[in-house]
């Protein structure tokens, strides 16, 4: 990859341009973001048939904190402890 960016300088300002930015939209099985109304604030769109929100499905959680929004991973494992605590102090059964 060296030689390769030596030899073409030139597409190696490209990839730093590119570098640690969002290439795509998806949806993740565990992410949840939690606010009042919603459908007022954030803008939707239909992507392969399906209406996503690309602010909290593109965006990583520590970009959100800034418009005062909270992204839950709940399918990290630290989540996963949390929950299931939780669930243990309040007499919540799985």
């Amino acid at each position: 990859f060296k030689a390769f960016i030596q030899k073409y300088p030139q597409v190696g300002e490209y990839i730093s341009n590119l570098y640690r930015e969002i290439k795509s939209t998806s949806t993740h099985a565990g992410g949840v973001l939690i606010l009042d109304d919603a459908e007022s604030c954030l803008p939707v769109v239909k992507i392969k048939g399906i209406d996503q929100c690309p602010i909290p499905e593109g965006l990583a959680a520590h970009y959100l904190h800034h418009f005062g929004l909270i992204k839950f991973d709940v399918l990290g494992l630290a989540t996963l402890k949390i929950i299931r605590r939780c669930e243990s102090s309040s007499g919540i059964i799985c």
